[in-house]
């Protein structure tokens, strides 16, 4: 019998959509001679224990079709941007990395502070910005400038009720009060400070929704300048266009930015970020 004996490598890249996996290298040695009487050693059986390891892997993890797409973070690359994508498989979770479209990729178990160990919220610290309501801090493109949304209690909604902006570090805030429109609140799912000054909101539900959406336009929606208590419909370009979200309501399910990086993920579980102060988004790989 011949064993074969397999060292891992351990990395993993893909071309034109096939998984090529350089991860391992075969070793071969030869044990013994048949007997005289021809009888071939049985062959050894394969571990179980080691094949629920590989099962349970990251990699696997990721590549599983039913694993679902939780949250992703981003920065610039040489090569456009790194993803960091977390992916959940009922209890499994695991991290897939990559700085080049998923040419390549890194893959991780999940952990506490995985997307940013040194990042820390700034949203208690700005409460006082909205006081008597919940603050929600909102990721800035613009340096030097933060901003805060605030909203009372909506349970799984968070109301598009008020906002803040400070230039000074958070020493002191401008307050804007949001009005409701046809005595309907909006509800915000993500803001972003813009390069220009202006704030960007997706605001994909309202409280005259009622199962279905109401006439009121579901999707991103930016202040007129600075003046954070008006805003308009936004229609950035969105390469390819995100698929329909059933019974109407926005594809966008979320909205976030760092490292000089917009992005939005849909209610499908695709990502599409902007580099250009969300002037355009692309549809980016996250596996």
């Amino acid at each position: 019998m011949v064993r074969v004996t397999w060292q891992p490598i351990g990395v993993v890249r893909r071309h034109s959509g096939v998984k090529l996996v350089i991860a391992a290298v075969a070793a071969l040695s030869l044990l013994s001679a048949c007997a005289q009487d021809s009888r071939a050693e049985p062959p050894v059986p394969r571990s179980t224990t080691s094949g629920s390891s590989r099962m349970s892997g990251p990699q696997s993890i990721v590549d599983d079709p039913q694993a679902r797409l939780v949250d992703v973070r981003l920065s610039r690359s040489d090569d456009g941007v790194r993803v960091v994508a977390w992916w959940q498989r009922g209890m499994d979770n695991a991290i897939a990395i990559s700085d080049d479209g998923f040419e390549s990729a890194e893959y991780r178990l999940w952990t506490k502070g995985w997307y940013d160990p040194d990042a820390k919220t700034q949203a208690a610290a700005d409460g006082p910005a909205v006081p008597g309501l919940l603050p929600w801090r909102a990721a800035s493109l613009l340096p030097g400038v933060r901003g805060v949304v605030g909203g009372g209690d909506g349970a799984t909604l968070f109301p598009f009720q008020e906002a803040a902006r400070s230039t000074d570090g958070g020493s002191t805030w401008t307050r804007y009060e949001i009005p409701t429109v046809t005595d309907a609140r909006a509800y915000t799912s993500g803001q972003v400070v813009l390069p220009d000054g202006r704030l960007l909101a997706l605001l994909d539900a309202w409280s005259d929704d009622h199962g279905r959406p109401s006439a009121h336009f579901h999707g991103l929606y930016v202040s007129s300048g600075d003046d954070w208590s008006t805003y308009r419909p936004y229609r950035p370009t969105f390469t390819p266009s995100p698929t329909d979200r059933p019974r109407g309501f926005s594809p966008l399910v979320s909205l976030q930015a760092g490292h000089g990086v917009a992005w939005s993920m849909t209610w499908d579980g695709e990502l599409y970020v902007s580099t250009d102060g969300a002037e355009t988004f692309r549809q980016v790989p996250t596996r």
